[in-house]
């Protein structure tokens, strides 16, 4: 078949669903489409209700915000909750030179004898850095490896 053939097969179809359409939209409203039947020949079909899992709003408003809400840990699995640390130093990042190393600690950049948060730096190495605070506990803040 030659393609204008085709094509004058394809405008034909398309003219005459396109009126199709416009039949069916204008004058099958006025038309009734489907008979009901009487209510004595009607099949009642059984339906099956089944209890809704109900969500717990109680045991969720105690969590800690950034919990998932829709997480459920399975039957005896149940979440650690451990107590909250304060942490006093976040180590940002250790800018090492032999002659005066430094490192950034909550955002701030110090050097070996600067005090940060009750704290004085005592040693920066390449991967840690070493606080001593005034009672004499000594920290040790490590720069680990992202494993991605």
């Amino acid at each position: 078949m030659e393609a204008r053939k085709r094509k004058y097969i394809v405008y034909i179809l398309f003219v005459l669903a396109v009126i199709y359409g416009f039949y069916n939209l204008f004058i099958g409203f006025n038309k009734k489409s489907a008979r009901l039947a009487p209510v004595s020949q009607e099949q009642l079909v059984p339906q099956i209700v089944l209890p809704a899992k109900t969500i717990d709003i109680e045991q969720y408003s105690t969590l800690n915000w950034g919990r998932d809400p829709f997480y459920r840990a399975k039957k005896g699995n149940f979440p650690v909750v451990s107590e909250k640390v304060q942490i006093d130093w976040i180590l940002n990042g250790i800018l090492f030179n032999k002659q005066t190393p430094s490192a950034v600690i909550n955002k701030k950049i110090v050097g070996i004898g600067d005090k940060i948060n009750g704290a004085r730096i005592i040693d920066i190495t390449k991967t840690k850095v070493t606080l001593e605070k005034e009672n004499s506990d000594i920290f040790i803040l490590q720069i680990t490896k992202d494993k991605s």
